[in-house]
């Protein structure tokens, strides 16, 4: 079993170098997975005979485990991306694992290794290929968009590397001109601007054209990259079923939000939420370090069991990787060698303006972070840490339910007296005196259901736009109507996600499984904190594998 399982992995990475790399699995980075027929013939073969070999397996969740992501590898070969971008996130092939592969480099700190020159070849190998692989084919607005935002990210990535590495110019130079041919393929005048009121009109021509269509592969992708169990109609009838029941408490929580001094009217969900954003912006340098202690220290004793050993850092997102990443991220790195993982976690200032959003933002990335740090030293096999679409619905699931359990510890905690350093350090960031306390809680409750609000429609979108009943931009204004937030907002939040069919309902989905196991749990005696700690350390199952391992935790029998 155990080369059964190191063959799985080996091909992993085969397929995905740059994720080989991040990993430990890879020590240097030379070349990426180039789609042509020969090569996508031997990596199904290859899955074929894994197949194949699974039979003898003894352990028989591992077994289904590794069928699961055989499929979902193979599934990356059949549905192919112009931008390469993929389900795990993490750049499946083409321009963007090629530019993943510079951000990665930089990252770990081999930008002045000598083989970085030869990954720099295959690099312009690949954008020249791609180039000619999609020429001449047409292309929906979201796809036009996704790959003027890949290039703008391959671009932004060569930068960052010129700063450490300057002496690669020329060779960055050139793989700069051949960005040009392949943006040449999807650009329209207007499509690359970064404001708002000139790009959305394009997006709304084009869908007035063109009419709802349904993505390639959808919505099959639901079950062969991610393994949820849900069908696409079911998935949409519990989104908006959830959508249904959060909007009321939502609309509450706003008419009391606005009833404070510094919101003093009501209006738009967006309108008062962007008074809560202004009301509660601060320093970000001044803040950081405090936000990340306080939230990471009660998390320790509160949330999930971790150590000074269980290596993730914080840090404020570097200058030159600020155009690369979002409000913030977590990257892993080398999560395939326990005694050397960790993670990396940046927050970036700019998106982080609003001490409620910088605390949202830390503990969902920090649940990423812990997670694939734990299930590296805890998991038993490097099959279960593998970043690919199955650890989807589980990690985002747990990280959007992250979010929601520190809001309603902060309420819990108003109030009360008695508290000990650590409360006292965490309720503290919501304000200093207890009315200051009271109003920063609520309007944490605010942002907590924003983000709720915004899963669910993310969701939504998922299934009718890649199902092909409405066009996005029908969509986006259907949801600014539904819930008060702007089309800007929405779209902002959407995107991003139809680049990955299949990515937006895990968060849901997983999320409501996530609290119902953890709830039955803790009703019979087990605590959040081992539950949590439990379900950090078990490794990335199949969806309906980890389900059935949740609900059937016994502190007795699996020790944290």
């Amino acid at each position: 079993m155990t080369d059964v399982i190191s063959r799985i992995v080996d091909l992993w990475s085969d397929m995905n170098p740059v994720v080989g790399y991040t990993s430990g699995r890879r020590k240097t980075l030379t070349a990426l997975f180039k789609e042509t027929s020969d090569n996508l013939e031997t990596m199904r073969a290859r899955i074929q005979d894994l197949h194949g070999d699974l039979d003898g397996t003894v352990d028989k969740d591992l077994r289904a485990t590794a069928g699961a992501v055989l499929t979902s590898l193979k599934t990356q070969l059949d549905l192919p991306r112009p931008s390469g971008a993929g389900p795990s996130g993490t750049g499946m092939g083409g321009v963007y694992a090629a530019a993943d592969g510079v951000f990665y480099i930089v990252l770990k700190g081999d930008a002045k290794s000598p083989f970085v020159l030869q990954f720099l070849d295959s690099v312009l190998d690949i954008v020249i290929f791609e180039t000619q692989r999609w020429w001449g084919q047409d292309f929906t607005i979201l796809v036009r968009r996704e790959c003027v935002d890949t290039v703008t990210y391959m671009e932004g990535t060569l930068q960052s590397l010129l700063q450490v590495r300057p002496d690669v110019k020329s060779k960055c130079d050139v793989i700069e001109k051949a960005l040009t041919a392949y943006k040449a393929l999807f650009f329209i005048e207007g499509l690359d601007s970064n404001d708002f009121n000139t790009y959305w009109p394009i997006f709304r021509e084009w869908d007035r054209i063109a009419g709802p269509a349904p993505a390639r592969g959808y919505p099959a992708c639901l079950h062969n990259y991610y393994e949820l169990t849900e069908t696409a109609t079911q998935i949409g009838i519990i989104a908006q079923g959830w959508l249904d029941l959060d909007m009321p408490v939502t609309t509450a929580i706003t008419e009391q939000v606005a009833t404070l001094p510094f919101v003093g009217s009501e209006g738009t969900l967006q309108a008062v939420w962007d008074k809560v954003t202004k009301h509660y912006s601060v320093d970000f340098g001044q803040w950081m370090d405090r936000v990340v202690k306080a939230c990471n220290d009660y998390g320790a004793l509160y949330v999930i069991g971790h150590t000074k050993q269980d290596r993730v850092d914080f840090t404020a997102t570097p200058s030159y990787l600020v155009n690369l990443v979002t409000g913030g991220e977590d990257f892993a790195v080398d999560y395939l060698n326990p005694s050397t993982a960790y993670s990396q976690l940046y927050l970036t200032a700019a998106k982080n303006t609003s001490l409620l959003t910088m605390i949202n933002i830390l503990v969902h990335e920090a649940s990423h972070g812990f997670n694939f740090v734990l299930s590296a030293k805890y998991a038993g096999s490097p099959l279960l840490n593998l970043n690919t679409a199955l650890e989807v619905p589980m990690t985002e699931g747990m990280a959007f339910y992250r979010e929601f359990q520190y809001w309603a510890a902060a309420q819990q905690l108003v109030g009360r007296s008695g508290l000990n350093p650590v409360q006292q350090a965490y309720l503290s960031l919501y304000g200093e005196t207890p009315q200051a306390q009271e109003q920063g809680v609520l309007c944490s409750q605010l942002e907590t259901y924003i983000w709720r609000v915004i899963r669910y429609v993310r969701a939504l979108c998922d299934v009718k736009v890649n199902g092909g009943t409405m066009t996005y931009t029908d969509f986006i204004a259907w949801a600014a109507a539904t819930t008060g937030l702007s089309e800007e907002t929405l779209h902002g939040e959407c995107f991003t996600f139809m680049a990955s069919p299949g990515y937006a309902p895990c968060y849901a989905v997983g999320a409501a499984s996530y609290a119902v196991l953890q709830k039955r749990g803790v009703a019979h005696g087990i605590t959040q904190i081992d539950f949590n700690t439990y379900a950090s350390r078990q490794g990335f199952y199949a969806w309906p594998l980890a389900k059935r391992l949740l609900g059937a935790y016994d502190p007795a029998k699996n020790v944290v």
